[in-house]
């Protein structure tokens, strides 16, 4: 099964790419351009890679995006200690992540 996972290069989401290549799965990883891929690094030739800013980017094609893939883990977000709770950034956040679902 091919997998997009998005947020792929954060905490969370880079063990949920791993994991996914452990069981066999292949993976694309949708990640903001000039995020630091040290978590994959081992990995790195085993993803597929796409520079895609899943909240901020009006033009990216999430259509694209998606093509091709079975499934779809959404593990991108806006987090920053102690602000992530009540930051306007979460708006962005969540018309990204609806305009992902409707893609």
């Amino acid at each position: 099964m091919k997998v997009l996972v998005t947020g792929a290069t954060g905490f969370i989401g880079s063990q949920i790419a791993r994991a996914l290549l452990a069981a066999g799965h292949e993976v694309r990883a949708a990640a903001r351009a000039g995020s630091s891929r040290e978590r994959l690094a081992d990995l790195e030739s085993r993803i597929e890679w796409r520079a895609a800013d899943v909240f901020g980017d009006a033009g990216l094609d999430r259509a694209a995006l998606v093509t091709g893939v079975d499934l779809c883990v959404h593990a991108a977000w806006y987090t920053v200690p102690g602000k992530y709770l009540e930051a306007p950034e979460n708006l962005a956040c969540v018309s990204g992540s609806v305009a992902l679902l409707k893609a």
